[in-house]
């Protein structure tokens, strides 16, 4: 995730978890901002695992992550 959002500020993505929380959308979305919410949005896999491909996320089982200092993090 620490990749994905490399180029993302923590203004940018705080301001865009209070939209969420508002219920409110936000007027313009960048593409790191899309590219997050497609990956929250994932249920299991999305897109194409291959050399070519031009995206690809799948979600681990939470006994590949979970530790007590990530409680606050559901997936």
């Amino acid at each position: 995730m620490k990749e994905a959002l490399k180029e993302v500020s923590d203004a940018e993505v705080w301001a865009e978890i209070q939209v969420r929380l508002s219920g409110a959308q936000s007027e313009q979305k960048t593409v790191k901002a899309a590219e997050l919410e497609t990956l929250l949005a994932t249920h299991e896999v999305a897109g194409d695992d291959r050399p070519d491909g031009v995206f690809y996320a799948r979600t681990l089982s939470r006994s590949n992550w979970d530790k007590p200092w990530m409680a606050g993090i559901e997936k």
